[in-house]
């Protein structure tokens, strides 16, 4: 499943609302751009009932298949009227067995990142910025997640330095996810300074599709975002979006991998680029694979649900 939050605010947040469905486009690569206006009159009369913003704010997430094996997601929030902090973030749960394959503890990880924001009891950073290697935390190179989870009291749940980002606008790598069961590989390419590396420690008895339950550690996730709390360490990269702005930033793929073509990903918005590419190491586990064509009414239904769900047909990803 495919849910987009806010790094965290109010008592509702944007994966429990009705999205607007502003255009959709077909073809070969289909994508979905779905908006959400966020002020009194959705809050029902209190600004901060629905996502803790304090002003008025629009949003924009576009889910696009931008060519073979690859998803795309952008976000963009537009403060209306005075400047508001904004933090989207993609909480999309991984598991490359298949949804029902169980957990997710002997993927291995490499996170491209030689820093993570410690937090105190609360959950809360601290400020400071902490180096990974020697740590539980280091993943700069391939690590089995299950290796030392056992360290680290109920798992991973920690925000990450993108090594690359520097402030620029552009996709850096940040992640690699490889299951060596079904030869299935994941990179992950965003422009946000920084990854939530969650290892879906709070799940129990969760009901999923055809009837599969999700227990603790049945997926995982990298949530690109800026730096959590980042209002009160002004150490950290700014979140907030001035009136009117939406900082519009460029967005571009990475090339060189067999399974995707050079090209561009169209200029968006501000908030937030996930850029996600799936490569097939052993193409005789996994045949005939093809992304959905959705009809109108499974569209909606999806929609409804507040929620995109992308299936492919051999469970390539949940």
């Amino acid at each position: 499943m495919i849910s987009l939050f806010d790094v965290s605010g109010g008592h509702r947040g944007f994966s429990r609302v009705i999205w607007t469905v502003k255009k959709i486009v077909r073809g070969e690569f289909p994508s979905i751009t779905l908006y959400y206006r966020n002020d009194d009159d959705n809050g029902n009369g209190n600004e901060f009932e629905v996502a803790g913003f304090p002003r008025d704010l629009d949003v924009y997430v576009t889910y696009n298949i931008s060519d073979d094996y690859q998803l795309s997601v952008s976000m963009r929030g537009k403060s209306l009227t005075e400047a508001t902090p904004v933090n989207l973030a993609q909480h999309t749960y991984w598991n490359l067995r298949g949804h029902d394959g169980g957990s997710i503890l002997s993927h291995r990880v490499r996170i491209f990142a030689s820093r993570i924001t410690p937090v105190d009891a609360d959950l809360i950073p601290t400020g400071e910025l902490a180096l990974v290697q020697g740590t539980p935390f280091d993943f700069l190179r391939l690590e089995t997640v299950g290796s030392r989870i056992d360290r680290i009291p109920g798992g991973y749940d920690i925000n990450y330095v993108v090594d690359s980002w520097e402030g620029k606008m552009w996709l850096s790598r940040v992640a690699t996810v490889t299951a060596e069961e079904t030869g299935r590989r994941m990179e992950l390419w965003a422009d946000q300074p920084g990854v939530q590396f969650y290892t879906g420690n709070f799940l129990r008895g969760v009901k999923g599709k055809g009837g599969a339950v999700y227990e603790q550690h049945a997926g995982l996730c990298l949530e690109t975002q800026g730096f959590p709390d980042a209002v009160n360490h002004p150490k950290f990269p700014s979140q907030i979006v001035a009136a009117g702005d939406t900082r519009e930033g460029g967005r571009r793929s990475a090339s060189g991998e067999k399974s995707a073509r050079s090209s561009s990903v169209k200029k968006g918005g501000v908030v937030g680029g996930q850029f996600w590419k799936k490569k097939i190491d052993n193409p005789g586990i996994v045949k005939n694979l093809s992304f959905p064509r959705f009809s109108d009414s499974e569209l909606y239904s999806l929609i409804a649900d507040v929620a995109v769900m992308l299936y492919y047909r051999e469970s390539l990803i949940t």
